[in-house]
């Protein structure tokens, strides 16, 4: 999120490990720790789903206390958040996470 404009841009970030032939409900790990980072922007929060489970994992519940960022689980069931309830210390600081 840009602070200034309160522009919002979407950036993926790579997977972790690399399954072959992922079959539905494999669990594929996404690694949050270097996101893509975009001039004045500022990471607000991350998102990924579950095919299975509704519910944060432990290392969904452990990248917020790393990331201090809010995170968003996209179920076929809704959505459901987990960590923080804003970005910790606010919108300033470098692009990325806090």
């Amino acid at each position: 999120m840009n602070p200034l404009t309160g522009d919002i841009q979407y950036r993926p970030t790579p997977s972790g490990t690399p399954v072959i032939n992922p079959q539905p409900g494999d669990k594929v790990n996404t690694d949050h720790s270097h996101p893509p980072t975009i001039p004045g922007y500022v990471v607000v929060g991350i998102y990924h789903t579950h095919p299975k489970n509704p519910f944060p994992s432990e290392d969904d519940l452990n990248s917020c206390v790393i990331t201090k960022v809010p995170g968003i689980i996209i179920h076929k069931t809704g959505y459901r958040s987990y960590g923080p309830p804003t970005r910790i210390g606010g919108l300033g600081g470098l692009p990325g996470f806090p």
